[in-house]
């Protein structure tokens, strides 16, 4: 039992030493990536104390940084388009941006390099986005009030909407209706004369009224007369009008039913609220607070969020790594008389190797000279025992001969080099 006991005991510590090692593995490789994040080189920060945990604390910032970045341009991009894959994708897009861009300009201050005017972009970005990104997110917070304004400026865009379609539409709708109105005038006065006639004839005939006489007479007579006439005037002007009555009913009812449905498409588009129109909704809020309590919260929001861009470059001027950046110097300085050395050492073996060359180039040439010396003379004269049994060999030819045979450089290839 007391073996068993401190056979358990022993498998109990390995477990633990294998845990804790792990572990310490596990915490390793997350600050070499938190270094490599903050533009911090291994190798190198390993070697120091201090400046490797201020160098974790750095890129510890810039992750978080990296992520609310991330997390809020999706949210900005989520307001404009309602695609899951496009937001995600472009939020990625933008933390990686503003990460690497604070990775950048914080390995060059690891180095000793702080470029001012690099510094006053990033600042003025930061300032940027914070304002651009503060809007939307400010939407989001006061979302029942800037809906509620919303649809105030939504019922009044929809009443310009309506003033402009009728500005748009109105005059030939107006010359339209008068043409209109001055037919159906015509025909109204027609038929009232053709009513009254008709009237008259018939009082006439039964007695009740004009010559009081009863019956079909001169007068009564005339009476129909004059009513056939206005009755086949009247149906003539009927006749007349009832073509272009028709094409100005039509006209008038296009222009209307143009009118009710674009305003009725304005309408219907105007509920969904976008963007723009709650952005104006939201400055309309501002006008109206009198009390500046959304325009102090707004302004409030935009240098809260500045600040959180700018909390890893704030991070790295509180905490500079001086030592690190030592190191590296002496890295670079090594390199750099490193490079020098080699460039020395190839240039001198380079000389080195012409020398020799030339050395040994030359002793060749001497060696031939010397060995064919005695072989130029006994060719020499052998060329001359020629030319003294010739007869027609002329002396400037011989020398010809001598020059192509016997000589290195003769006049006929300086002439062809000459050329």
């Amino acid at each position: 039992m007391k073996r068993l006991r401190q056979f358990l005991q022993v498998l109990a510590r390995k477990a633990y030493l294998q845990l804790s090692q792990l572990n310490s593995n596990k915490k390793e490789r997350f600050n070499e990536f938190l270094w490599a994040i903050s533009g911090h080189q291994k190798n190198i920060i390993a070697q120091t104390n201090v400046d490797r945990f201020r160098a974790t604390v750095i890129g510890s910032m810039l992750l978080m940084v990296g992520i609310y970045a991330t997390l809020a341009w999706t949210f900005f991009f989520s307001t404009v388009t309602t695609n899951g894959w496009i937001n995600v994708l472009c939020g990625l897009f933008a933390g990686m941006f503003i990460l690497s861009l604070d990775r950048a300009l914080i390995c060059s201050m690891s180095y000793g390099k702080r470029n001012v005017g690099a510094l006053i972009f990033r600042f003025a970005l930061a300032l940027l986005l914070g304002v651009f990104l503060s809007q939307p997110i400010i939407l989001k917070l006061y979302e029942p009030d800037v809906k509620r304004e919303a649809a105030i400026l939504v019922d009044k865009k929809n009443q310009e909407r309506k003033a402009e379609l009728d500005r748009i539409y109105g005059a030939e709708l107006k010359d339209l209706q008068d043409k209109r109105s001055y037919i159906i005038n015509q025909l109204t006065q027609k038929q009232q004369e053709l009513a009254q006639n008709e009237q008259s004839f018939k009082t006439e005939m039964d007695g009740s009224a004009g010559t009081g006489r009863w019956g079909y007479n001169t007068v009564s007579q005339k009476k129909e007369s004059i009513y056939l006439r206005n009755n086949e005037e009247y149906n003539q002007l009927k006749s007349e009008t009832a073509p272009e009555l028709k094409r100005l009913d039509g006209r008038i009812d296009s222009l209307q039913k143009i009118i009710n449905t674009q305003l009725t498409e304005f309408i219907t588009n105007s509920k969904n609220q976008g963007f723009l129109i709650q952005a104006e909704a939201l400055q309309s809020l501002i006008d109206k607070d009198t009390t500046h309590t959304l325009r102090n919260r707004y302004f409030l929001l935009m240098i809260i969020l500045t600040l959180v861009e700018l909390s890893a470059l704030i991070a790295k001027l509180l905490l500079d790594t001086n030592g690190y950046g030592s190191k590296v110097d002496m890295a670079i300085q090594k390199e750099v008389q490193q490079a020098i050395t080699d460039k020395e050492i190839m240039l001198n073996k380079l000389e080195l190797y012409k020398k020799l060359t030339i050395e040994r180039e030359s002793q060749v040439i001497r060696e031939f000279f010397e060995k064919t010396a005695a072989t130029s003379t006994d060719k020499l004269d052998g060329m001359n025992g020629n030319w003294a049994a010739s007869d027609d060999k002329t002396y400037h030819e011989m020398w010809t001969e001598i020059q192509e045979k016997l000589m290195l450089h003769n006049q006929k290839e300086e002439g062809e080099l000459q050329r």
